[in-house]
Parts: C-alpha cells; structure tokens; sequence
C-alpha cells in the first residue's frame, strides 16, 4: 500500500518529483516568465524552437543535444491528428524540462493499411 501511495505521490508531482522543474513551453506566458527568471534557457529555447523544423527529421535530437548541450531529448515520432499536424518536442536543460507541441507545415499523410494482403490469384 505504500509503494502504490509513494507512486502516486511522484505521478502527482510531475515530473518535478524526479527531474527537478517541469515547463510547458505551451502555457500563456511561459516565455515571457523564462526571459525573466532564465535568461541563458530563455536563449537556447529561443533558438530550439526557431530552428528545429529546418533540420533534418532523423538529425533533430542530435542537433538539439550538440547546439544547445541538452538532455533527454524526445522529438516524437507520433503526428497528432489535428489539421495542420502537431508533435511533442521535449528536452532539458540542466534541472528543467521543457515540452512544447510543434505545428507541423505542409505535411502530407498517406494512407496506408494496416496490413498488406498479397492479392488473390484469378480463379
């Protein structure tokens, strides 16, 4: 019972019970307070955001992690089904860890089943 209480405890907390600090990047004024308490973050994020959807996809955690000496980086590889697509980008910088959702330009989905069936030879 109290290993379930302690898990529930460090779920609740967010991400700050393990990591340090949480920031969704997202949130009305979470830049705006970043350039205020974390100038240095305030910069690199600035330049992470600015310039991630011109690098190439399969480069995107490596460059992160080489410019701007981050950690944990995760560029998902899930499109949200919103129109125009979104995906999740997070990373840290020293104790913070920041996430934001990126809107995707031009994005073209091709359908594609699930399972590809050999065609049935004429009888």
């Amino acid at each position: 019972m109290r290993g379930t209480l302690l898990i529930v405890a460090l779920l609740a907390g967010g991400t700050s019970a393990v990591h340090g600090r949480f920031v969704n990047l997202d949130r009305p004024g979470a830049m705006d307070a970043l350039k205020r308490e974390n100038p240095e973050h305030y910069t690199a994020v600035r330049g992470i955001l600015a310039s991630v959807l011109r690098q190439p996809e399969p480069m995107v955690e490596q460059w992160i992690r080489v410019t701007y000496k981050a950690e944990d980086v995760a560029y998902s590889p899930v499109l949200l089904a919103t129109d125009p697509p979104k995906r999740t980008l997070s990373f840290r910088l020293d104790d913070v860890r920041y996430q934001t959702l990126l809107t995707l330009p031009a994005v073209q989905a091709v359908p594609e089943p699930a399972i590809r069936r050999e065609a049935k030879p004429p009888r």
